[in-house]
């Protein structure tokens, strides 16, 4: 019986002495390359398929840096990802409707991540989509008092459990 995916990932982490975690000192062509080899690992070795080809999540997060890495982890996952720094411009993105993820920063610039969430689910056409938020002042307390949010991830956050969370709220939406 192959290894579970955890105990491969600690062994990696071992042996690659890379820390995952989104905002360590690590370099993120480190965290890339690991992701690569976990997924590999986890695609041929334990048989497993991670079947996302075609769904779109929507990233609003003002940090590039963040956005960027979420949508290169995203985007090699195989979803379609739409980043925006800003709610006006995720505000006067017109295709809302047919995502499959919303994937919102709390504080942002020009507004906030929790008033995106209310607008999302007071809207007919995105109300049933699932909306994941994300932050590293507010909490999951937070989050269920002021927000509809189906699920909540602190920064910093490790790659994988990022990834989990996604494919979690992906797989109920289905």
């Amino acid at each position: 019986m192959p290894q579970s995916l955890s105990l491969i990932r600690k062994q990696i982490q071992e042996n690659l002495a890379v820390n995952f975690n989104l905002f360590s000192k690590s370099s993120t062509i480190q965290n890339f390359i690991a992701l690569l080899v976990l997924k590999f690992i986890a695609n041929h070795l334990m048989g497993k398929e991670f079947c996302t080809m075609g769904k779109k999540i929507c990233l609003l997060e003002d940090d590039e840096g963040i956005r960027e890495i979420i949508e290169m982890i995203l985007t090699d996952e195989q979803y379609e990802v739409y980043g925006f720094s800003n709610v006006k411009d995720f505000m006067a993105f017109e295709d809302k409707g047919s995502q499959d993820l919303y994937l919102l920063d709390v504080r942002l610039p020009d507004g906030n991540g929790l008033t995106v969430c209310d607008d999302l689910k007071s809207n007919e056409a995105t109300k049933r989509i699932p909306i994941m938020m994300m932050s590293a002042h507010a909490g999951l307390n937070e989050m269920r008092r002021d927000c509809k949010a189906e699920d909540f991830i602190a920064k910093p956050f490790d790659i994988f459990d990022l990834l989990k969370k996604v494919d979690n709220q992906l797989s109920k939406s289905n």
